[in-house]
């Protein structure tokens, strides 16, 4: 039991570091951090528009959306 759930363990950190790995979602969490909100949330949508299986841009675009513009039902 124990060593399927590091091989799980292996697996999520592989996708998340896939994930980090574009150079688009690069871009876009620089601009999250420079604190360019709408930059940041534009740059999200096109990572989220170009790279649909990118699960932690979909994450930090709905965070966004949710904590920056009040827009519940665009975090969703």
């Amino acid at each position: 039991m124990v060593m399927a759930s590091g091989c799980r363990q292996a697996e999520i950190s592989a996708a998340e570091r896939a994930d980090r790995a574009s150079r688009h979602y690069a871009a876009a969490m620089a601009e999250l951090q420079a604190g360019r909100m709408d930059a940041a949330i534009a740059a999200f949508q096109k990572v989220v528009h170009d790279e649909p299986s990118n699960g932690n841009a979909h994450f930090q675009l709905a965070a966004l959306l949710e904590d920056v513009k009040k827009d519940y039902l665009g975090a969703i």
